[in-house]
């Protein structure tokens, strides 16, 4: 066993604050814990040690953690906590309360960021009647509107008109795949037939769009690859996101049933024969971080991402376009080093396929910068398509110093503001356990 960091966690059973070491075992990474009045608590964060430690060392050495240039990406507003379903893996417990703001509550709110990304949050956000009302205040107060959906309400073409005209800047769909069985254990009914009219309408109204997938061991990651080629043939579609179910909220699952956020990867690589590796989007995963560490966004440790290439009906990795291998050398120059040539990453960035996207990063680059805007993956060319895996923070894997990095917050139903999303969902644990 070696200790690799010691740190601070909450217990899984109280949430009150201990201390927390990190150690490696058999080529696994451990956070160990201990509660005085509810025990040992060992949780495994990773069956591949090397894979880790490598982008801890790279996280690490880019003061994600502590840096003060580093602003939050956006964040998300409570509007309610009403669904109109009865999902398993809920992570907010919904339904359990009425809680809403007011109007001018999130008048008030909204007007103190600008450029932000505000994410409609619920519950099921498209079951407050006043939600055009609500976006085109959002949008005339300089920030942009992000729905998170479950996809019903927006299966209707022209109530889906109405929130886009009223200045809705990108949908986050519920997306689990194509499978109706999986549905119904996890949301409690078969949805794929309202998910697919959900995706032609924002097909239709040009919507950027994030597919949010969420799996369940042994349920649905068979779906995965459906959904990277589904995904990668509709231009509209910016990313996909692929989350394990979580520990938290309404736990329709057992502890078990958690994937890691390296398990997820390695399942798209069984299913893509090789085609997206753990080293691949660890050497992806070097560059956003320098991409990052120049706009000065925060990053979560605990979520990776990859970026596909569409090739009119085919779809390539990144590494097809770009040398990540170089990119890595620059890269590890500056973390050994402390040497960083940012017109030697350009000149590895730039070639005929990656003109246009180069342009557009530098715009993105001004607008973060220069105009303190925040970046979604509707500002990114068409013909990328961003591919994500991790997992939500919970009370087992949570460490304290995540709170500084976590790349969003939340603003409660009654004003306040949360700093950091990991922050909110273990109030809510508390708050339940109370």
């Amino acid at each position: 066993m070696a200790l690799l960091r010691k740190t601070r966690s909450v217990c899984p059973r109280c949430i009150n604050e201990i201390d927390a070491e990190i150690i490696e075992e058999d080529n696994k990474v451990y956070m160990v814990k201990e509660c005085k009045e509810h025990g040992l608590f060992k949780v495994l964060l990773s069956k591949d040690a090397g894979y880790y430690k490598e982008l801890h060392k790279l996280f690490d050495r880019f003061k994600f953690k502590s840096d003060e240039r580093y602003t939050r990406n956006y964040y998300n507003l409570y509007l309610t906590l009403r669904c109109n379903l009865d999902c398993t893996v809920c992570l907010t417990n919904a339904n359990t309360n009425n809680k809403e703001p007011s109007i001018s509550l999130i008048k008030e709110v909204v007007s103190k960021m600008k450029k932000t990304k505000i994410g409609l949050w619920g519950g099921e956000p498209t079951l407050r009647e006043d939600l055009p009302e609500i976006i085109e205040i959002i949008r005339q107060s300089g920030n942009m509107p992000a729905l998170y959906t479950n996809g019903i309400k927006i299966a209707d073409y022209s109530y889906l008109k109405g929130l886009r005209d009223k200045g809705l800047d990108i949908v986050h769909l519920q997306f689990d795949g194509f499978d109706d069985n999986a549905y119904k254990i996890l949301r409690s009914k078969p949805l794929l037939k309202i998910k697919l009219k959900a995706l032609e309408n924002l097909e239709q109204l040009k919507i950027p769009t994030v597919l949010e997938a969420t799996f369940v061991k042994s349920l649905n990651e068979k779906e995965m690859i459906n959904i990277i080629e589904f995904a990668a043939k509709k231009r509209f579609i910016t990313a996909v996101l692929f989350r394990s179910y979580s520990y938290l909220g309404k736990k329709g699952f057992k502890e078990e049933r958690q994937i890691l956020g390296e398990e997820l990867i390695d399942k798209l690589n069984q299913q893509t024969s090789g085609r997206i590796t753990k080293q691949k989007v660890l050497l992806f995963q070097k560059l956003l971080y320098a991409v990052y560490n120049i706009t000065a966004t925060k990053r979560c440790f605990y979520n990776q991402y990859f970026m596909l290439y569409r090739d009119n009906d085919q779809w390539k990795t990144i590494d097809e376009i770009i040398n990540l291998n170089k990119i890595d050398n620059i890269v590890d120059n500056y973390i050994e080093h402390n040497l960083f040539s940012r017109s030697m990453l350009l000149k590895q960035l730039i070639n005929i396929t990656t003109i246009g996207f180069m342009y557009k990063w530098l715009k993105l680059y001004v607008e973060r910068r220069v105009m303190r805007k925040s970046f979604t993956s509707s500002s990114l060319p068409d013909n990328f398509l961003i591919v994500g895996f991790g997992c939500i923070c919970n009370a087992f894997d949570y460490e304290t110093s995540s709170k500084n990095v976590c790349i969003g917050g939340e603003i409660l139903p009654d004003g306040k503001i949360i700093p950091s999303l990991v922050e909110s969902n273990l109030l809510r644990e508390k708050e339940l356990r109370a």
